[in-house]
């Protein structure tokens, strides 16, 4: 059995690949959950599901707006939607959030962060994290 070394698209950590088609695993450094697709003998894709999870509500949310500008949904649907999508977001940010509190590696547009930086970072993604958590929840309650 060989493997593969391949770069956590989050902390650019180099994590060893064991053969298999799919694969989901937790990045050793960030912490953060990745799923590995074996391509060739040599070659993998590697995402992180944290983000391919906010890619793929940003359609739906779009969709569901478009749908409620164009009249196809009530205002009631179009709350409840939106709690959903504010709910998904909470727990995702929440996610993220306490694996950099833990690992105290976190990532911006700039790049890779580590130690304070990195971990105040994730103090703010938990305490948005929550705060969406808690606003999606109560959203979806009063819609219900």
């Amino acid at each position: 059995m060989t493997e593969t070394a391949c770069d956590c698209p989050f902390c650019k950590g180099v994590i060893e690949l064991r053969p298999a088609r799919l694969r989901l695993a937790e990045c050793p450094r960030c912490g953060r959950p990745l799923a590995f697709a074996r391509i060739t003998q040599n070659k993998a894709f590697v995402a992180s599901l944290l983000d391919l999870a906010k890619v793929a509500m940003l359609p739906l949310v779009g969709g569901v707006t478009a749908a409620f500008a164009l009249a196809y949904i009530d205002p009631q649907a179009y709350a409840g939607w939106i709690a959903g999508a504010l709910l998904a977001w909470g727990v995702i940010d929440v996610w993220d959030g306490t694996a950099g509190l833990r690992t105290h590696v976190d990532r911006d547009p700039s790049g890779v962060l580590m130690e304070a930086e990195a971990w105040w970072r994730s103090i703010a993604k938990t305490v948005f994290g929550v705060t969406s958590t808690l606003l999606g929840s109560a959203g979806l309650l009063v819609v219900g």
